[in-house]
């Protein structure tokens, strides 16, 4: 299922701060998925990790009172999210961290809409 989200997105500083930083001290590309509680209205509040391969597993895998939020991604070598990586989960967002041109990190986060890839606003709150 493919959909459009256009409010923008809130994540705690805390959990950004983390997510971040587990980019910053990485030897090699890694992946994981961030969760949330399982009411909608809750934002993400922490992130597991696991191969790329072990992703649609680890969603299938969640206690019933988590929901997955993200799929979180560090690839150097990625600028942002690219349309494989939507497969198998396409409803989820996808959260990179991105170095910029400067080489600050920053996170990025990506919805399918319509088989194309729109930037979705984030919002790092208190």
């Amino acid at each position: 299922m493919n959909h459009r989200v256009e409010a923008p997105l809130s994540m705690p500083r805390k959990l950004a701060i983390r997510l971040l930083h587990e980019a910053q001290i990485a030897t090699q590309p890694f992946s994981g998925v961030v969760t949330a509680p399982a009411d909608e209205t809750s934002p993400p509040d922490t992130w597991q990790p696991c191969t790329e391969s072990a992703i649609p597993a680890t969603v299938g895998a969640l206690n019933p009172e988590r929901r997955a939020w993200a799929i979180y991604r560090f690839d150097p070598a990625l600028e942002k999210a690219e349309p494989n990586l939507f497969q198998p989960l396409p409803e989820l967002l996808q959260l990179n961290a991105v170095l910029t041109t400067k080489g600050v990190l920053q996170l990025r986060a990506w919805h399918l809409w319509q088989e194309s890839m729109q930037e979705q606003v984030l919002q790092i709150e208190d």
